[in-house]
């Protein structure tokens, strides 16, 4: 998503619908912001992990108790 495709392809690729294809992305990402490389990166920024969360949001699909 980050690349530009849309939540709609991915969850198509997945075989789920959006809610699904959000929290299989939720729970990795979560993991992946927390996890830091060894060259110090972390799996996910916090400006990645924000940018596809926002892609989502916009099409009404969030994790439980987001605003």
């Amino acid at each position: 998503m980050l690349a530009g495709a849309k939540p709609e392809a991915v969850s198509g690729a997945l075989g789920n619908d959006l809610q699904v294809a959000f929290e299989r992305w939720h729970e990795w990402a979560s993991r992946q912001r927390d996890f830091i490389a060894s060259d110090g990166e972390p799996g996910v920024t916090e400006g990645e992990y924000e940018a596809v969360a926002r892609r989502f949001a916009a099409l009404g699909i969030s994790s439980p108790g987001s605003p």
